[in-house]
C-alpha cells in the first residue's frame, strides 16, 4: 500500500502547481492601460457565501445566502523612480481625492486585475489557471518601511475591493 502510494507520489509530483509561477495582470479604467506585473507575494481570493439562519422546529437551519467578497492584497518592489507606487496614488484619487473632496464616478475607476498561475512544465510561462476580479479599485496603498538595518528591496501593499471573481481554466 506505501509502495504505491511512493510511486503515484513520484509519478504525480511533476503536475502539481508552484506557487510562484504567476503574473498579475491589471488593467486600470481610465484611459484603459493593461500591464502585467511580476508582484511580489498575492493570493488567490477567496468566496465567502453567507448563510442565513431559518429557525424551524426549536433549530435553527442554515441556507445558503450571498457571496462575499474581501478585500485582496499585492505586495510589490518599489522601483527606484516611485512610478509604480505613484500609479495606484492616482488611480486612489479616481476614487476620492482628498484635495479637492470629490468622489469619482465608478465606471472611472473599476478596473480589472487577472491573476494568472503559470504551467511550470509543458509551456513554461502560460497560464493554466485564472482568476479575473471585476470591478476593482485600490482600496488601500500601503506605507513603505524604511529602516537602515534592512538590506532588502523596498516594498508596499495595496489592497483592492472589487464586485466578484471569476475563475477559469
Amino acid at each position: 500500500m506505501t509502495e504505491n502510494f511512493i510511486q503515484g507520489f513520484k509519478a504525480n509530483v511533476g503536475k502539481l502547481a508552484r506557487p510562484y509561477l504567476y503574473y498579475v495582470n491589471i488593467v486600470e479604467p481610465t484611459p484603459p492601460v493593461s500591464q502585467k506585473y511580476l508582484v511580489k507575494t498575492t493570493s488567490m481570493p477567496e468566496t465567502v457565501i453567507e448563510p442565513i439562519e431559518i429557525p424551524y422546529q426549536g433549530l435553527n437551519l442554515k441556507v445558503a445566502s450571498t457571496a462575499t467578497y474581501g478585500e485582496w492584497t499585492c505586495t510589490f518592489n518599489v522601483d527606484n523612480d516611485m512610478a509604480l507606487r505613484q500609479f495606484f496614488i492616482e488611480w486612489s484619487k479616481n476614487v476620492f481625492d482628498a484635495e479637492t473632496h470629490k468622489h469619482g464616478v465608478a465606471d472611472d475607476y473599476f478596473g480589472q486585475i487577472d491573476i494568472e498561475m503559470l504551467d511550470a512544465y509543458k509551456t513554461i510561462g502560460t497560464p493554466i489557471y485564472t482568476t479575473q476580479l471585476y470591478g476593482c479599485w485600490p482600496s488601500s496603498v500601503g506605507a513603505i518601511e524604511l529602516d537602515y538595518g534592512n538590506k532588502e528591496v523596498a516594498t508596499f501593499d495595496v489592497g483592492f475591493n472589487y464586485q466578484y471573481h471569476k475563475e477559469t481554466k
